[in-house]
Order: C-alpha cells, then sequence, then structure tokens
C-alpha cells in the first residue's frame, strides 16, 4: 500500500447538486481492491459536508465506481489494509458513480474512510473528518487508476 497525499485534491468550485447524484450501492456490492491500493490521510482538512467526484488520471469522470463510507471511529483505529479488515468496519453509506464521478453523503461529525474501488481498476481510500463546525466547504477529488 502506497500513501500518498497529492493525489486527492480539493475543490473550492462547487457544481450543480445533479452532478453530486450517485446510486445507492446494494449491500451485497462491496470494495474490489487493487492491485495498488492508495491511501491518503486528508483528516487534517475536516469537511463539513463529504462530496466530490472520482475521476481517472486523464480528468474523465469515472462511472460505475463504488464509494464506500466506513466508520473510523475513535483516533487509535487505522484504517482498512485489506479486504477482510475492512469487512470489519461498519459501513456508514455506499452509492455507485453515474456519469459526472460525483458522489454526496450528508454524515454526522466524525472519523471516517472513503474506500473507492472499480473492477480492473486500483482502489484508493481516503480519510476524512466531517465537522461542521471546524470544517471547509470543498469537494474531494479523487483520482483511480486502471489496474496494472
Amino acid at each position: 500500500m502506497r500513501v500518498l497525499a497529492a493525489l486527492v485534491l480539493f475543490s473550492n468550485t462547487g457544481w450543480g447538486a445533479a452532478e453530486y447524484t450517485c446510486k445507492p450501492a446494494p449491500s451485497a456490492r462491496m470494495t474490489v481492491w487493487g492491485h495498488n491500493h492508495v491511501l491518503v490521510d486528508l483528516s487534517s482538512k475536516p469537511l463539513v459536508l463529504l462530496r466530490g467526484s472520482v475521476r481517472a488520471l486523464s480528468d474523465q469522470a469515472v462511472d460505475g465506481a463504488l464509494v464506500e463510507v466506513l466508520d473510523l471511529g475513535g483516533a487509535a483505529r487505522q484504517p482498512s489494509q485489506t479486504a477482510e479488515d475492512a469487512r470489519t468496519r461498519t459501513r456508514v453509506a455506499a452509492c455507485i458513480t453515474g456519469q459526472t464521478g460525483g458522489f454526496e453523503f450528508d454524515l454526522p461529525p466524525g472519523r471516517y474512510e472513503l474506500i473507492t474501488s472499480k473492477p480492473d481498476w486500483n482502489s484508493t481510500s481516503v480519510l476524512v473528518v466531517v465537522d461542521r463546525r471546524r470544517g471547509k466547504r470543498r469537494d474531494v477529488v479523487i483520482p483511480l487508476k486502471v489496474g496494472d
């Protein structure tokens, strides 16, 4: 697993509400762990609302990506390292991106891990904090790369 902070970007320019629309994910659809799993820790930059988009490295929207939100709980809890580890976490929300690659989750304050995946692509985890008082309004842009 690689830890890379430069891959996940913040965007201060929001889209229209329709751009964040994604379909609820069936409970049977789980993260597909890529050959390379990237972990990005953005927990030092709290967000008011968890929203953004999944983009290919070419900056094209990724349609059909699973975006799972797992409860990370207290500060001592470490991010998921394997598929088995991820299954021990509580799934708070999940959706499948549409043509815009957008997602939006209205979550209570807390620590979360977003795991983004798609069959035959690598996977990305992003650690975030939702804090309505200290957080900022930013969109999280999660890059996803075709599998190696």
